[in-house]
């Protein structure tokens, strides 16, 4: 059994247009064979109406359709008019039927798509404090770019697929035995047989295609290699051989290109349709021979030909449903398993609510892993003191950000321990250590609204404090005082009037007006020297005011300036110093100097 698109246990509720698909795939099944029925019909009227005058019915099969009342009395012309325009509006409607069926069921992927972000938003942010958000990274990242992308597709063709094709089957399959049951039997066993020939064919094809492939490659590299070097070679042996051996490989190289050609253009719908219907036809015709049967007619033959190739398509769309579903299956349960997460509650009555971190932050042979087991940080033992500035770098992409993380009072270690002030962070609540604790992004990170509410964001106001002092120790104040309305002035997420820098140091200027204990810093790119420098000198002034400061380190000034750098390698600490230490005793802080701050 296929787990539910839409799991009540992981809150994800079904939109209503699941509801509008469905209503217009059954209309859309119903209106094709009543479609085909009426081809047969206008095709048997034709007919009769060519041979002689209009007649008072049309048969096909056992389906009879009174001609009186389409009101043309003796008029073939107008009979056959009104049964075209019929036909037209019929088809017409069936078309815009399946294209609000399509348009349904993609909103309806699409809106699994919203609410499953919305769950991921929310459950990230709730197991942050316990879990951390690097332990998530890996999870959360496949989650958004392989499970939700294949769920959304599989919604997207199992409400196309069903219930229209269902209805196809069922009543085109009907409508052709009420035409002649045995060669509808007929001819979905001989179209069966020529899917399973087709399939033997394509498999065998592909074997061969992969030969060709290689030889394409092969040819290729080969004639490559002689153009680059076809005047060396010539000073070895004869030219002519050289050429000879090029014209052979150039021959082989076309013949390769040819085939693939071949292969692919044997592919294509249009190929498939007209060999199925030839093939149909043609089985339809020997039956009727070979079997004495009674004709049944050219609309009959039409309508039966038409029913059931549509039908075995249908059949083969069903089945790809089913398919995407089955591939859908894992990554829905993974969607699910995530959102259903328990989420540990934290008794903070019972937990210590520190104020302020007085001294240090240890941690102490500390262990990290990612959900799947993965390790982020293995045996970590640092210690960040209050007025020290600390400088993390890594040439490991995620390492020096789960520490950083960890200062924040996100995440529990998997196995050693945080100690605050002497105190195992587990009898500290996790809110107390992330109240104690401030993050800054390379870009502040800025907020819609001005910089005064920029600056007390998630404080009450103090009239009596000036920001424009905390700004010049940030170095910021001059670049605040060039906006047209100073700390009034609207600034947003992707302004454009700062600099990046700017908006760095802005989100410095947070620490001294929050002051907290500890400052984790990610700092921009390299920048020019005298803007790296204004930086740096706001981050020392904030380990002056007794801050613990760690770093994202990414500039060269910083790591000149820090008090200790912590180089992470393969997960653990390879060596901690200044930079002069390091330089002197670590090859690996060497390269990474080299490589990152060398101007080539």
């Amino acid at each position: 059994m296929f787990p539910s698109f839409w799991p009540r246990r992981a809150a994800i509720q079904r939109p209503g247009s699941t509801w509008l698909a469905i209503l217009f795939g059954v209309l859309s099944g119903f209106l094709l064979p009543i479609g085909i029925l009426w081809i047969g019909w206008t095709i048997e009227l034709l007919v009769a109406c060519v041979i002689g005058n209009v007649p008072d019915s049309v048969n096909v099969g056992l389906l009879a359709l009174p001609t009186q009342w389409l009101g043309a009395g003796n008029s073939a012309v107008r009979a056959v008019s009104a049964m075209l325009v019929i036909l037209a509006g019929i088809f017409l409607v069936k078309y815009l039927a399946v294209s609000a069926n399509q348009l349904a069921a993609y909103y309806a992927a699409f809106d699994f798509d919203v609410q499953v972000q919305k769950r991921l938003f929310e459950k990230s942010a709730a197991l942050s404090a316990v879990e951390g958000l690097s332990v998530q990274r890996s999870v959360l990242h496949e989650i958004q770019s392989d499970s939700i992308p294949k769920a959304r597709e599989s919604i997207a063709a199992w409400y196309t697929a069903s219930p229209r094709y269902v209805l196809r089957v069922l009543l085109l399959t009907a409508l052709a035995a009420s035409i002649h049951p045995w060669l509808t039997a007929t001819a979905v066993v001989g179209l069966f047989v020529l899917r399973a020939f087709y399939s033997y064919v394509e498999s065998s094809v592909r074997k061969r295609r992969e030969t060709h492939w290689e030889q394409l490659r092969t040819s290729q590299q080969r004639l490559s290699y002689l153009c680059d070097t076809a005047p060396l070679l010539a000073t070895i042996h004869n030219s002519e051989d050289t050429a000879q051996e090029f014209q052979s490989l150039l021959h082989t190289y076309r013949h390769a290109s040819m085939k693939l050609l071949d292969f692919s253009g044997w592919k294509s719908p249009a190929v498939r349709l007209i060999s199925t219907m030839l093939a149909l036809i043609l089985g339809i015709l020997v039956s009727i021979r070979v079997l004495d049967l009674p004709s049944i007619g050219l609309g009959g033959a039409a309508a039966l030909c038409t029913s059931v190739a549509i039908a075995v398509y249908s059949l083969s769309q069903i089945r790809a449903a089913y398919a995407s579903r089955r591939i859908a299956e894992t990554p829905l349960q993974q969607i699910v398993n995530y959102l259903c997460q328990p989420q540990p509650a934290e008794n903070r009555n019972a937990l210590r609510n520190p104020s302020r971190i007085e001294k240090e932050l240890v941690f102490d042979h500390l262990m990290l892993r990612e959900s799947n087991g993965k390790k982020l940080l293995e045996d970590i033992s640092v210690t960040l003191r209050s007025g020290q500035m600390t400088a993390l770098i890594s040439n490991e992409r995620f390492s020096a950000r789960a520490l950083a993380e960890l200062c924040l009072g996100f995440g529990k270690p998997t196995s050693g321990r945080i100690l605050v002030d002497e105190t195992d962070s587990n009898d500290i609540s996790r809110h107390a250590l992330q109240q104690l604790a401030l993050w800054v992004a390379p870009n502040g990170p800025l907020l819609s609204g001005s910089i005064t509410d920029n600056l007390w964001i998630n404080q009450q106001p103090d009239a009596t404090f000036d920001l424009m002092d905390a700004a010049r120790k940030a170095r910021v104040a001059d670049a605040i005082l060039n906006l047209p309305e100073g700390l009034q002035t609207l600034v947003s997420p992707t302004e454009k009037r700062l600099p990046e820098d700017a908006m760095f140091r802005i989100g410095l200027t947070r620490g001294f007006v929050k002051k907290p204990s500890i400052v984790v810093a990610e700092e921009p790119g390299p920048g020019l020297g005298s803007i790296e420098a204004e930086s740096t000198d706001a981050l020392m002034q904030l380990r002056n005011e007794g801050f613990i400061v760690v770093v994202l380190a990414s500039r060269l000034s910083t790591l000149r300036s820090a008090d200790q750098i912590v180089l992470l390698h393969d997960h653990r600490v390879e060596s901690i110093g200044t930079h002069a230490e390091l330089l002197d005793r670590s090859e690996l802080y060497r390269h990474l100097n080299y490589v990152r701050f060398t101007r080539f």
